[in-house]
């Protein structure tokens, strides 16, 4: 039989584009799976939509939230998908504006953008204002108000750095005030004019009655800040308030005081309320995994939000067209985050939680998910391509089971589910078994690799919390025989395993790192909880994975390993010893001078390729002995994080990053690095890309995205 490599040369040769053809990106359809942690509509047209998420930007739907398109166009900055709120102006709605920011370094930063085409390019207006869009009031009310009596007036209530006003429609911004205090809710009352309210996460509520110029301080409880407040346009002084864990309360004297609501669960927290222009309020707690709610717990008001009664016990049968991330009628409940109506049709509402955006047409009777088109808010780990069967592809995602397709990428489908598992990490698909897939599955408390026969999984190892399978590859030299690279503590059994067995069982070979290095990642509070991960202080949520583990392709028993920060090591013998190689790689240079991606080349025997933070490419042509700089070679600062390749095309892509700071970059090359074109879009916004794969026989590129799903490039 030929070598793999072989083979696979001779599919690829069919198809090689030329560095003049245009480049066309496509967003794949995932079937949503993030967290929408906001929504608007139109104040015009109630068909149109916009949608906040914590990781992915803005969406908007032009139907009525039967799909959806993103409106990230024109942005660079490593936090601006990460959006805490956003408006849109009830004088000129083709205005929006977007709050986005996060935390790194122990800092927040953050920027107000405004578009002026209802969302299709932004621009910065302000960036002293700070938010955290991925942090924990992200599910909160809005913190950015549009006058509705006064188009020029515009107000914002940051995450520490106080309020902001503007009175050139958000053209410049100056701050009043309340530095160090979070703000989770502000917003001009509707149906009087002058009068504005802000909630803070410390339990404040402050209000004014002329515009924002000067505030009061009527109440403080820290025990129940209010997350959103609703307003009666028959009774202006009548408030109807979420509060975030002591449910929803109602003043009749425009703020001075409150009482409690009857008929809502206890001990969770609300975090959204809204009336809908004819007297009927809905709300719904923040139910979490392993509540004992209703499956769906939304409840409604017709007594001015005084006593509250459950909409329906719904089932599965009362949500049509979900996605197969909704397996459970329950995780379509799970942390509802907004309710909106359509004020001139009482009968339609709408819901937003963890998945995506959900729409009614009979009150919230039956709800419908549109399988969430569109919505490509997912976040992923790793792509490949089927090495024998290129319109298979298959990517890993955190908070889910690994995704395959079967029509080039254009869609994916979930066919795997793990009990007690939440988020796949590595995976691999066997290139002549095609029925067999391996991959990496974690949860809070455990880790696991699973088989896949047909798609039935077992779970055939596992470790305890901490471990972490990073990486899964298949030997090209010998079929059935799988290398997996497990994180963790060395001494708890961390390290490289081997499977002759098809992945049935496995044996962990010698430890290929010096005692200096007692724990994978070595820096493993600055890579899982810092530098890589998606959510500042959340281990190991997506940083990437499968990049740092390789196999010779050409010489049988070579494999590589690379530890993030303290080097890359060489095994010539199968993994039974170990030798630390490429001394002249950029190790150390900087903070964030870390390795993401290491990769030999399956047509050029000696040859690898190593890709760092801020680093850029390095190459080597001698099994890792010696290193060259091959991108860029102008001295700049580039991230790479990601790289792919293919018969004479060599593809990388670079994620914006705070340690990092540099914009999102996918560069090819045609002459093995020595020219580079670049293939990025800036209409997609600042994609942090974690990971590439190429068709070998059409040519389209597929990128794994954390925040925004997968793309296909053609």
């Amino acid at each position: 039989m030929r070598p793999f490599f072989f083979a696979l040369l001779a599919l690829a040769t069919l198809h090689v584009p030329s560095l003049s053809q245009p480049h066309h990106w496509h967003p794949s359809h995932t079937g949503g799976g993030g967290y929408i942690t906001g929504l608007l509509l139109h104040p015009q047209n109630a068909n149109v939509l916009y949608a906040r998420c914590d990781v992915a930007g803005v969406f908007r739907s032009t139907n009525g939230g039967q799909s959806w398109q993103t409106l990230n166009g024109g942005l660079t900055d490593w936090y601006t998908h990460s959006v805490q709120s956003f408006a849109i102006s009830p004088h000129h709605p083709a205005i929006l504006f977007r709050c986005s920011g996060d935390k790194r370094n122990g800092r927040l930063v953050g920027s107000i953008h405004k578009s002026s085409d209802a969302g299709k390019t932004w621009r910065e207006v302000n960036n002293q204002a700070a938010f955290f869009g991925n942090g924990p009031t992200r599910f909160y009310g809005e913190v950015i108000a549009l006058d509705p009596f006064e188009p020029n007036t515009a107000l914002v209530g940051t995450y520490q750095t106080g309020i902001f006003r503007s009175t050139d429609e958000g053209e410049t911004w100056h701050k009043t005030g309340f530095e160090g205090e979070r703000f989770i809710h502000l917003s001009f009352h509707p149906y009087q004019r002058g009068w504005v309210f802000g909630a803070t996460k410390e339990g404040s509520l402050l209000r004014s009655t002329n515009s924002g110029q000067t505030w009061q301080r009527i109440r403080t409880d820290a025990d129940n800040g209010f997350s959103e407040i609703a307003y009666d346009p028959a009774a202006p002084k009548h408030l109807v308030a979420a509060g975030s864990s002591h449910g929803i309360w109602i003043s009749t004297t425009g703020g001075d005081s409150f009482q409690p609501a009857q008929g809502l669960p206890t001990g969770v927290h609300f975090n959204t309320v809204v009336q809908n222009g004819q007297g009927v309020y809905f709300t719904a707690p923040d139910a979490r995994p392993g509540h004992a709610l209703a499956a769906i717990p939304l409840y409604k008001s017709t007594d001015g939000g005084r006593h509250w009664a459950l909409i329906r016990s719904h089932t599965l049968e009362h949500i049509r067209n979900r996605p197969a991330c909704i397996k459970q009628s329950s995780w379509a409940g799970w942390a509802i985050s907004k309710i909106r109506t359509d004020t001139t049709n009482p009968d339609r509402l709408f819901y937003t939680n963890w998945y995506g955006v959900y729409t009614s047409s009979d009150g919230g009777q039956t709800w419908d998910c549109h399988q969430f088109e569109g919505l490509e808010t997912n976040c992923l780990e790793n792509i490949q391509v089927h090495p024998i069967h290129p319109g298979r592809v298959c990517y890993t995602v955190a908070d889910h089971t690994p995704a395959i397709s079967v029509d080039s990428g254009q869609s994916f489908r979930l066919p795997y589910l793990v009990d007690g598992y939440s988020s796949s990490t590595a995976a691999v698909v066997a290139r002549q078994d095609t029925g067999l897939v391996l991959f990496g599955m974690r949860s809070n408390a455990k880790s696991a690799l699973v088989k896949a026969v047909n798609g039935v999984p077992r779970v055939v190892r596992q470790w305890s919390r901490g471990q972490f399978v990073q990486a899964i590859q298949e030997d090209p030299h010998q079929p059935g025989r799988f290398y997996a690279f497990v994180d963790g503590i060395v001494a708890d059994s961390a390290g490289l395993y081997r499977s002759d067995d098809r992945g049935e069982t496995w044996q962990l070979l010698p430890n290929p790192f010096p005692p200096t290095i007692p724990q994978l990642p070595y820096r493993k509070a600055f890579i899982e909880n810092e530098l890589m991960n998606i959510v500042v202080g959340q281990v190991k949520n997506v940083c990437g994975t499968n990049q740092l583990l390789t196999l010779d392709p050409h010489q049988a028993n070579i494999i590589y390993i690379g530890e993030w920060t303290e080097g890359v090591y060489r095994s010539m013998d199968g993994g039974q010893n170990w030798q630390a190689i490429g001394r002249t790689l950029p190790f150390h240079r900087d903070t964030a001078s870390v390795l993401t991606v290491l990769k030999a080349d399956p047509y050029t025997p000696g040859v690898l390729y190593a890709g760092f933070i801020r680093e850029g490419l390095w190459k080597s042509t001698d099994q890792g002995q010696t290193w060259r700089k091959l991108f860029p070679t102008d001295g700049s600062v580039q991230n790479v994080s990601a790289l792919t390749i293919a018969p004479n095309r060599l593809v990388i892509g670079g994620e914006p990053l705070y340690w990092g700071s540099r914009s999102p970059l996918l560069m090819q090359s045609m002459d093995a690095g020595q020219h580079w074109q670049n293939l990025y879009d800036p209409a997609v916004g600042a994609l942090r890309i974690k990971a590439l794969a190429v068709n070998p026989q059409t040519g389209r590129i597929h990128v794994a995205t954390s925040g925004n799903g997968a793309f296909y490039i053609d």
